[in-house]
């Protein structure tokens, strides 16, 4: 971790809050910092999207809603096993590599009724 002096402007601080609708504190001030210098590393014609957007998963940018083209093949095969009642629960988890909570969310996500 490197440390850099940031100068921060008290006029394009509350600028920022304005147009960021966040109170002036501290908590603010720190992510202006943190603005100014992402700016400063990036350039300003390569300004990043908003501090809001939290980027996770290596900075791919928020999650998409829903499950992915493996994970519905996935909830389709755990969907057929659960609905045959032949196999437990823990045989169906452990058969598709999936925890038991995920295998309830893919079956609340492909409108399987739970229980008995």
């Amino acid at each position: 971790m490197r440390i850099e002096p940031v100068e921060v402007d008290i006029d394009g601080l509350l600028a920022w809050c304005r147009a960021e609708g966040r109170p002036a504190d501290a908590t603010a001030r720190s992510t202006y910092a943190a603005h100014l210098l992402q700016q400063r590393h990036l350039g300003p014609d390569r300004e990043q999207p908003g501090l809001r957007a939290k980027p996770s998963r290596g900075g791919k940018g928020p999650r998409a809603k829903g499950l992915s083209a493996k994970a519905q093949a996935v909830a389709r095969v755990a969907e057929t096993l659960y609905r045959d009642e032949q196999l437990p629960v823990e045989v169906i988890t452990e058969r598709l590599g999936i925890s038991k909570s995920t295998l309830y969310r893919y079956l609340r996500y492909r409108d399987v009724a739970i229980g008995k």
